[in-house]
């Protein structure tokens, strides 16, 4: 153990004093040394890694995080044995090193790897299947594969129907559901699900109560819209209105979704005027110039200028749209709906 700490000392000084080789081969030689360790009876076996790990990242040397963390699962494997708990966890951990880097279809087998052995050992504090089914949501959504994110987002609500947590929790996770549930265009089942949510939302206290309680109003509506339901759209948009009035919120996504509700009974002006406040409520509040939410704003403003034949405007707002979907893969729950939404407006600037 001191060799191992003597070790991880040179390579912290080599790496404070820039010096990137040197540190990356003391870091290298600690971990043989940790690795002999565990060999002779050690328990910890990441002390090395784990400091190597933080500084690859410093270093943006994505490419070999990666090898040091398939590095650690074969080890782990190869050591405890491929259904130990610690292989599992190693897998979950290169699993979101994969997600970060936006590689989600490499991410989820190491998941589903994981979880079987979580499922055949039980749940472990901090290694859980619910945390696991979470993960795979993500990455499903992220990969546009809504029907197994579906799948495990059922998993994940009725395992904790049977657990203490919070009322809210509950909501949380029945919203993540049913956004996955418009993304795939059942709106019915959206629809009933995102109602029983309003029937949970009265035993909410607390300040926490009004937002989702517009939140889930708002969506409400874009149902009634998407089935184009034009009176029920209407008043459940403005129910959410008078929540979000009487609590100062201003919801960038429900005055799209307002748009959304002029723009399908012609009423362009209107559609206009709401499309252009939640504009700039997002773009008061980016982080990025390609903020994901600004691409409904895009297409929905394509529509109207195709409608009122200004092709020009809308040429350049397709274009605009193109880079922000290429720039946020799988960004949103509706991602698919998005790059369909794409086609049929180029589809439409072609016909012209």
């Amino acid at each position: 153990n001191e060799r191992l700490s003597v070790e991880i000392g040179l390579a912290d000084a080599m790496a404070l004093m820039q010096f990137q080789d040197s540190a990356i081969r003391y870091f290298r030689r600690a971990i043989n040394t940790e690795i002999e360790l565990v060999r002779m009876g050690s328990k910890d076996d990441m002390r090395a890694r784990n400091r190597y790990l933080q500084y690859l990242y410093k270093l943006r040397k994505y490419d070999l995080a990666e090898k040091l963390f398939r590095d650690a699962v074969e080890f782990r494997k190869s050591f405890y044995g491929a259904t130990s708990e610690v292989v599992a966890s190693s897998q979950i951990s290169l699993g979101d090193h994969l997600y970060k880097q936006d590689r989600c279809e490499a991410a989820i087998p190491l998941y589903i790897e994981a979880l079987s052995v979580i499922t055949t050992n039980g749940d472990q504090p901090g290694l859980g299947r619910a945390g696991v089914w979470q993960k795979l949501i993500r990455s499903n959504v992220r990969c546009n594969r809504l029907n197994d994110a579906l799948k495990f987002s059922k998993k994940i609500r009725q395992f904790y129907l049977s657990r203490k947590i919070t009322l809210s929790k509950h909501l949380d996770l029945l919203d993540m559901e049913g956004r996955i549930l418009l993304g795939l265009k059942d709106w019915s089942s959206a629809l009933d699900l995102y109602r029983k949510g309003l029937s949970w939302l009265e035993m909410i206290p607390g300040q926490e109560r009004p937002k989702m309680e517009g939140q889930f109003l708002s969506i409400i509506g874009e149902l009634q819209i998407r089935m184009k339901k034009w009176t029920m759209a209407r008043k459940y948009l403005s129910e959410a209105d008078n929540v979000f009035i009487r609590k100062g919120l201003k919801i960038p996504m429900h005055y799209v979704r307002w748009c959304e509700y002029h723009l399908g009974l012609g009423e362009f002006e209107a559609a206009a005027s709401y499309l252009e406040l939640a504009k700039v409520l997002i773009e008061r509040n980016m982080k990025t110039e390609f903020e994901p939410d600004l691409i409904p704003i895009k297409q929905l403003q394509t529509m109207i200028y195709m409608q009122k034949s200004k092709w020009d405007k809308a040429k350049v707002l397709i274009e605009e749209t193109d880079l922000l979907i290429g720039m946020n893969p799988g960004s949103s729950i509706k991602h698919r709906e998005i790059e369909e939404l794409q086609k049929e407006l180029k589809s439409k600037f072609i016909a012209r």
